[in-house]
């Protein structure tokens, strides 16, 4: 049985992983140069980077799974810190070591920054989290809030920055229901679920290198610079135009963009419902600006947050990775707050830093790089393709693919492992 997977992210890399563990022929094809997709590597100056900061949670549990599967050990790979989210000189709200939801109702209590009257009502609201942010219908994270009087200086300092970071969408366009399901496997279940995962490798040491080791042990060809222009059917089989292999293969994954998942079915008139759906989608940038300042300049904590006026989350690159000085910056679903372009978003990062840290020198060397379809906009009603095409053999894998959860790794990793598995008939 020969399966093709088109596109080297993380969907493609988790789908090709799950069909060579079974033994099957795999043929792995990327139009880029490197694999990762929108969590992949950057080589720039001399200087291994990622195209983003990209932090995991511990529930992920089917990326863990598949980490371990290529051989890595995601102990040493990742730094697990208790969810916190800590604005220097504003805000100090740290989950404790205790079970779910004692962990962050205790923080809660000990948290600065945070008003007496704001703490009593997010710990009030807690325990009914998931069933107040679902009552009422299909709705946005923003009017479920103030539905729920956590409007105001808990929605700025907790739910607003933890939206952004889970559903890459602003809390006025945000999707209530999908929302509250991200909270229910995190800060609803075991308190190990809600951790954050620091990547300690860079993004392609993290899986994407792992990955494509493991597919050539196992039999299967990578692929590289070779983009598919289209798929066809010819008899029981399909092929794929661009193969320079011109092979017809058994079943096809098709792990690329949605939108060029959509130009990729554009011939086949079974495709058309999914198609049509993916041509409704919105989607948000993620702006991500590293600054090179001297050793010395460091973080009070791995990763900060900034606060309503600054970039969403600072990183430390020194602590993380071992490069003293580096500091990393993103902002999330904010195009205006994305304008400034080359050295006018490395001076905005720079001031922003400063706010929370006090005067800084000026850092030596930045670096900005911009994805502007980092992930779909997750409103409410949002209609998501199946991952069965409609075609006989064909299936889509990605994060935009029907499933409960934002544009993730973790939601990618699932798609990826979920069309394997249909692609082999389990």
């Amino acid at each position: 049985m020969r399966i093709a997977v088109i596109g080297a992210g993380w969907a493609g890399l988790a789908a090709a992983v799950e069909l060579a563990r079974s033994g099957v022929e795999v043929v792995l094809f990327e139009a880029g140069r490197v694999a990762g997709g929108r969590a992949r590597e950057l080589a720039r100056e001399g200087r291994i980077l990622d195209n983003g900061l990209h932090v995991l949670a511990g529930a992920y549990t089917e990326t863990l799974r598949m980490m371990r599967a290529v051989g890595i050990e995601p102990e040493r790979a990742l730094l697990r810190i208790p969810l916190a989210i800590v604005v220097p000189g504003r805000l100090r709200l740290k989950t404790w070591p205790l079970p779910a939801p004692f962990n962050l109702l205790a923080g809660l209590a000990f948290a600065r920054g945070l008003s007496l009257a704001s703490r009593i009502a997010a710990a009030r609201f807690l325990p009914r989290l998931e069933r107040s942010l679902t009552a009422g219908g299909e709705r946005t994270v923003g009017e479920a809030l103030a539905a729920c009087g956590q409007d105001g200086e808990p929605a700025r300092l907790i739910w607003e920055p933890l939206c952004r970071a889970a559903l890459n969408t602003p809390v006025r366009l945000a999707s209530a229901r999908v929302f509250a399901r991200v909270l229910r496997d995190t800060l609803g279940a075991s308190r190990a679920a809600s951790d954050l995962l620091l990547p300690r490798v860079s993004l392609g040491e993290l899986f994407p290198a792992p990955a494509l080791r493991f597919l050539g042990r196992h039999g299967g060809a990578f692929l590289a610079s070779t983009p598919i222009r289209a798929v066809a059917r010819v008899g029981c089989g399909l092929c794929l135009e661009g193969d320079p292999r011109a092979q017809v293969h058994d079943a096809v994954i098709l792990a690329t963009a949605p939108q060029a998942a959509a130009r990729l079915l554009a011939g086949l008139s079974e495709a058309a419902p999914a198609i049509a759906i993916v041509d409704r989608f919105a989607y948000h940038p993620i702006a991500t600006c590293y600054l090179q300042y001297p050793a010395g300049v460091e973080l009070p904590a791995a990763m900060i947050g900034g606060g309503p006026e600054g970039a969403d989350w600072y990183f430390d690159r020194g602590r993380l990775r071992g490069e003293p000085g580096l500091i990393a910056t993103v902002v999330s679903a904010d195009a205006e707050r994305m304008k400034p372009a080359g050295a006018a978003a490395a001076a905005r990062a720079h001031q922003g830093l400063a706010r929370l840290l006090g005067p800084l020198p000026r850092p030596s060397w930045s670096f900005t790089v911009v994805e502007k379809r980092a992930g779909f906009s997750c409103t409410p009603h949002l209609d998501r393709p199946a991952q069965a095409s409609g075609i006989p053999g064909l299936w889509l894998a990605g994060d935009y693919t029907d499933s409960p959860y934002p544009a993730t790794i973790e939601a990618a990793v699932r798609s990826g492992v979920t069309a394997a598995r249909a692609a082999l008939g389990r």
